[in-house]
Order: C-alpha cells, then sequence, then structure tokens
C-alpha cells in the first residue's frame, strides 16, 4: 500500500544529481588549469599592486609629517607663550583692539601631543574684536579657538564688547619626560 507518494520524486532528485555531476566533469574537461605563467603574472601584479600602496602610504605620510611640522608648536613652554603673545600682540594692533590680559592655562597631555591653552581677554568695538578671533583661528595658524564668551560694555551708542577666547596650541610632548629616570641606587655614604 502507498502513502499517496509517487515514484517520480526519487527521480527528480537523482536528475539534479546526474546534471551536477555532468556540469563538474564539463567543467573540468573545458576550463584549462591555470598554468604557471598565469600564477606568475598574477602573483606579479599582486606584488605591483603592494608595491603602490606602500609608496601611497608613505607619500600620505610624509604629507601629513610636513603639515604637523607647520601646526605643532616647538619649544618648550617659555618659546610657546612667546609665540602665542607675538601673534596676540600683533593681532590686537592689526584690528586695533586692546589686549587686557593673556593667562597659560594648565598643559593637557593627550598622549601624542600636548595642549597648551590660553585664556585672551580683547576689549574693543564688536566688528573688531570679531574680526581680530577670526584671524587666529585660521588653516595656517599654529592656535585654535576652542571657545569664545562676548560680553557688552556700557558705552554711550558705541558697540563696544570684552572677548574672552581661550586658544590652544598643540605640541609634541617634551623629550625631557620621554627619558626613563634613573634608578635609584644604594650609597655606602662614602664619596
Amino acid at each position: 500500500m502507498t502513502n499517496g507518494m509517487t515514484l517520480k520524486t526519487p527521480n527528480v532528485v537523482m536528475g539534479i544529481s546526474i546534471a551536477t555531476m555532468f556540469l563538474t566533469v564539463a567543467y573540468a574537461a573545458f576550463v584549462p588549469a591555470r598554468s604557471a605563467k598565469g600564477l606568475a603574472r598574477s602573483r606579479t601584479i599582486l606584488l605591483d599592486s603592494i608595491e603602490d600602496d606602500i609608496k601611497r602610504l608613505e607619500t600620505s605620510r610624509d604629507t601629513a609629517e610636513k603639515v604637523n611640522k607647520l601646526r605643532l608648536l616647538a619649544g618648550d613652554a617659555d618659546s610657546v607663550t612667546s609665540e602665542l603673545m607675538r601673534v596676540a600682540l600683533l593681532t590686537a594692533k592689526q584690528y586695533q583692539v586692546e589686549l587686557t590680559s593673556v593667562r597659560p592655562q594648565r598643559t593637557s597631555k593627550l598622549g601624542i601631543v600636548d595642549e597648551r591653552a590660553f585664556g585672551l581677554q580683547m576689549t574693543g568695538s564688536s566688528q573688531a574684536v570679531v574680526a581680530a578671533i577670526r584671524s587666529l583661528d585660521t588653516p595656517k595658524s599654529r592656535f585654535v579657538v576652542r571657545s569664545i564668551q562676548l560680553s557688552p560694555l556700557d558705552s554711550a551708542g558705541v558697540s563696544m564688547v570684552t572677548g574672552n577666547v581661550l586658544l590652544v596650541g598643540y605640541q609634541a610632548p617634551d623629550n625631557e619626560s620621554k627619558k626613563p629616570t634613573p634608578s635609584a641606587t644604594k650609597e655606602s655614604g662614602k664619596k
């Protein structure tokens, strides 16, 4: 007695299996194996591609190093402060604003760079103060404006403001801090 299953179902599976086997044999017979010459050419193309990538990455690294040298601050804390004072005084003179104060902030160690921050306070017309602040934060500048706070001053009909600016510069970490500290040795007390 049959459960309603026909004998055609196994024939379909058998047909698919035979067709798959036929296609595999045909592929093996008609598609040539890769020759040693073809393998060598593929290897050469791959090696050329790797060499091109290495050259491109080296060029990119060299360009990044040049940009970093232009943007990173050089020297010790005193020379960085001197450079900032020079930039701030030239900016104040150029835009006819009064440089009220310059306050160095705590240096933050960020791993690959140290962040040196300075608080500047300028007083002048609102247009002049804003123009001075914009001139401090340009793509070619070594300093970046982190925050700005403008406060109006009481004056008769003149738009005067005080601008508090947090200016930040980045510097490679000090070489002195990278050197290992000498280990303490026991001394006998005799010299």
